[in-house]
């Protein structure tokens, strides 16, 4: 019971401390904030994923662009 009248009064203003409608919107942007981290650490794994498959992938296409050539080059000698 008394801790309803202190937070009361704080709500009112009569006294210091955080209302209950700050502390709220303070608990919903940390789990705002929490979700995004959470999205965030998901994109950069995915980011270093695609990146080394690309990278692969490239790779790939370089050697057979060489061996392309190389036969090419052969056969005109």
């Amino acid at each position: 019971m008394r801790s309803w009248v202190r937070q009361a009064d704080i709500d009112e203003g009569y006294s210091p401390g955080v209302s209950s409608e700050e502390s709220r919107r303070i608990k919903e942007l940390e789990q705002e904030n929490r979700e995004l981290k959470r999205a965030n650490a998901i994109l950069k794994r995915a980011a270093s994923f695609f990146g080394a498959e690309l990278c692969a992938t490239r790779r790939w296409m370089y050697r057979e662009v060489v061996r392309y050539r190389l036969c090419w080059a052969v056969a005109a000698a």
